[in-house]
């Protein structure tokens, strides 16, 4: 009877343990996107730098000054011997874009370093977003 005990015990922390370690692996989404950072676009200013690993990065546009407005941003890597344009896209409030940024890691750090800059006008305020990576 201990035996059973125990062995049932021993199945059911293994299975427990599968199901815990498999959500944590998964700690981003389904597709596997991990939280990296938000970006502030000012009016007159370009965001902050974010890290990338490198592959497909996916910005989502989060706070505008107005909510029903897409603002056009461009993406650019940071780079000490001159920043390197990626592409230019427009957000939509909620909206999602994926960017490659294959190519573009360098550096000792092995890293893309991801900054926004408005295109045009972008209202009143800031644009606010999120990168995943």
């Amino acid at each position: 009877m201990k035996k059973k005990f125990l062995a049932a015990l021993a199945f059911s922390t293994v299975a427990l343990t599968s199901v815990f370690a498999s959500s944590a692996s998964a700690s981003g989404d389904e597709a596997g996107w991990q939280y990296v950072g938000a970006f502030d676009v000012h009016v007159t200013s370009n965001s902050n730098v974010l890290m990338s690993g490198g592959g497909n990065i996916e910005i989502t546009m989060w706070n505008t000054y107005s909510a029903s407005q897409a603002r056009g941003v461009k993406v650019y890597e940071d780079d000490p011997a001159g920043d390197d344009y990626i592409t230019t896209i427009l957000l939509a409030p909620g909206a999602e874009k994926v960017v490659s940024v294959s190519g573009y890691t360098d550096g000792t750090n092995g890293k893309a370093e991801i900054y926004l800059e408005p295109n045009g006008t972008i209202g009143q305020s800031t644009v606010q977003a999120t990168m995943r990576d």
